[in-house]
């Protein structure tokens, strides 16, 4: 359910950063925002996909080789999303071997 609200959310942000007007495209920060939000929208569905009960340790073993963080399931209930995230965005080239 959260990962629909933030699939909501981007979405919105995304239409919102389209309509700009064509001044503040011509910026650094609208450049850098647009990237946020499409890298974001990139790992949505992974985090989807990571968030099924069935995810097995040797998942988590076999996303943490790919992202250099390390992803324990005895200490699951522990992890914060912001670590998961912060480890997809800097592999983000790996999204296709994530999933």
């Amino acid at each position: 359910q959260n990962i629909e609200e933030m699939k909501e959310t981007v979405q919105d942000f995304g239409y919102r950063c389209r309509n700009m007007p064509k001044k503040l495209r011509a910026w650094d920060a609208y450049t850098d925002l647009k990237e946020k939000l499409e890298n974001f929208d990139r790992i949505l569905p992974l985090l989807t996909e990571l968030a099924r009960p069935s995810m097995k340790q040797r998942h988590w073993s076999a996303v943490s080789k790919l992202t250099n963080v390390e992803f324990r399931m005895t200490t699951f209930s522990d992890m914060k999303l912001k670590k998961v995230m912060d480890a997809l965005f800097a592999a983000i080239e790996f999204k296709d071997d994530i999933a």
